[in-house]
């Protein structure tokens, strides 16, 4: 299993993001939700057991990916919080 890492090249380095946030924050927190899937995936695949991603139902999938980088997010920007 590979573990995947944003593609840093297809970022839109012009864009002006709200809030003091910047490109690397969102880069960072990306990455931290692809670290928390290859290391669940590959313990998950080691013991015969389906993909977390191949489990749980696309609602499910989003809300928890949408939580992730929320979480991410707020812990790597200057000026975010959790809410």
């Amino acid at each position: 299993m590979t573990r995947q890492t944003p593609d840093f090249e297809l970022f839109n380095q012009e864009v002006e993001l709200p809030f003091n946030l910047r490109i690397d924050d969102i880069r960072i927190a990306m990455q931290d939700v692809y670290d928390f899937f290859a290391d669940v995936n590959q313990l998950l695949v080691k013991r015969g057991i389906k993909r977390l991603d191949d489990m749980l139902r696309p609602a499910a999938m989003s809300g928890l990916i949408s939580d992730m980088m929320t979480a991410s997010l707020a812990s790597h920007a200057r000026s975010l919080v959790e809410n």
